[in-house]
């Protein structure tokens, strides 16, 4: 027996889209797309590989939607997709970081000095992805849902399905791991 959620709109919508709701599917889309674009976008940095997969995610759902339970929070479901479509993709394709071109960031009025911060700025956050893209997976995925999906470890545990004691431990050691790459570099270590 599955136990509803209760203060959770989104289920309400999700048992709609199980019957067959077009409407209500698309005010899940329109509710979750930016946000399983950003939690792409986190893993890859490609903003169209992102897109795609957030479709491909939601296509999921629309197809599935007969199996649907409502055991938790809707986005604890949704996530869960992700996660599975993610590993998928990582099986079939590897995404990469996308390259930072100088010309992106050049602005014809803007003075040598504010050229300068903009290509320090775009520079560290490069460096920051790089970092995040290179964490091993079980690492990143605890990273993106907390970092950039603002999830609780509690959250996270029921999307990835492992203890919270789990979710605990990778925080942490992604979170020592990036300390020492992004350490080495701010030191001058090494230059990638």
């Amino acid at each position: 027996m599955c136990m509803q959620v209760p203060d959770d709109p989104n289920i309400e919508l999700m048992l709609r889209v199980k019957r067959g709701d077009e409407e209500a599917f698309e005010l899940l889309c329109e509710q979750f797309r930016r946000q399983l674009t950003g939690f792409f976008y986190s893993l890859c940095w490609n903003y169209h590989a992102s897109e795609d997969c957030a479709q491909e995610v939601l296509l999921k759902v629309w197809l599935a939607r007969d199996r649907y339970e409502a055991a938790a929070k809707f986005s604890t479901y949704l996530f869960r997709i992700a996660r599975n479509h993610w590993f998928a993709t990582l099986r079939t394709r590897k995404c990469r970081p996308e390259p930072l071109y100088l010309e992106e960031t050049w602005q014809a009025e803007a003075s040598e000095d504010d050229l300068g911060r903009l290509l320090i700025s775009r520079y560290v956050d490069r460096r920051i992805r790089q970092a995040v893209s290179e964490l091993p997976d079980r690492y990143r995925l605890v990273f993106v849902l907390s970092h950039f999906q603002d999830m609780k470890y509690a959250e996270i545990a029921e999307v990835l399905e492992i203890p919270v004691g789990t979710v605990k431990s990778r925080m942490s050691t992604a979170v020592r791991m990036l300390r020492e790459e992004l350490r080495e570099e701010m030191a001058g270590g090494h230059d990638k």
